[in-house]
């Protein structure tokens, strides 16, 4: 199996720079987690596999009955059939574009629907790794609402989100590179703040609720 970049286009409106934004941070920790051997991630719209792999592995008979989430199950399963043969495919020449959600109603669902597959993985690092990004973010959260209450906590807080821009900028510069995507850095730093409270939120939701998808509301 090989996975390959995505990326989304984007106009000007705060929606698709934050879709991009944290589609772009999700496309380098794909890749990074596949060069550091921390867990398989993919995205669909970039994949592709053996035929005679997946005839061999019975294809999605086993994870067939979950609604969402059928790329990732499927290159999870293909990896426990045949360990080590899944690649990232680190080229520009096989960048796919694709669009983002047109609305922020559909952008929160679908990022639920993302978030809800979290049960599901079998592979430990991944979902150690994953369990660590959100109660990172559910952190910063909490130190907010208690600045409210205990200002004395402003400047502590304030200096941990300046740490965590900072590091993640570091990071996030280089896929914006390889997307030849520079020019939305310069939003990035104001963007975080909402960055924060939607992986709260929809992280949460993902795992206690359920979400529309296709005109369809699954649990």
């Amino acid at each position: 199996m090989v996975v390959a970049p995505v990326i989304y286009t984007s106009d000007d409106t705060i929606l698709q720079l934050f879709q991009l934004t944290d589609f772009m941070s999700m496309q380098g920790i794909t890749a990074a987690a596949h060069n550091l051997k921390l867990g398989n991630m993919s995205n669909g719209a970039n994949l592709a596999f053996r035929k005679t792999a997946y005839e061999q592995m019975g294809g999605y008979e086993g994870i067939d009955h979950i609604a969402s989430g059928d790329d990732l199950l499927l290159m999870m399963k293909m990896d426990k059939f045949s360990p080590g043969n899944i690649s990232y495919l680190k080229s520009q020449h096989a960048i796919v574009v694709t669009t983002p959600q047109p609305d922020w109603s559909s952008f929160l669902q679908q990022r639920i629907r993302w978030a809800s597959k979290s049960g599901k993985y079998k592979d430990r690092k991944l979902t150690a790794v994953l369990l660590f990004v959100y109660l990172y973010n559910l952190i910063f959260l909490i130190l907010g609402v208690m600045c409210f209450f205990h200002p004395n906590l402003l400047y502590l807080t304030l200096s941990a989100l300046a740490v965590k821009i900072l590091a993640e900028y570091l990071f996030v510069r280089h896929v914006a590179k390889f997307f030849d995507n520079e020019w939305v850095l310069k939003f990035f730093p104001f963007l975080q703040p909402l960055h924060i409270v939607y992986i709260v939120v929809a992280g949460f939701l993902g795992f206690v609720g359920g979400y529309e998808w296709k005109g369809r509301k699954v649990r």
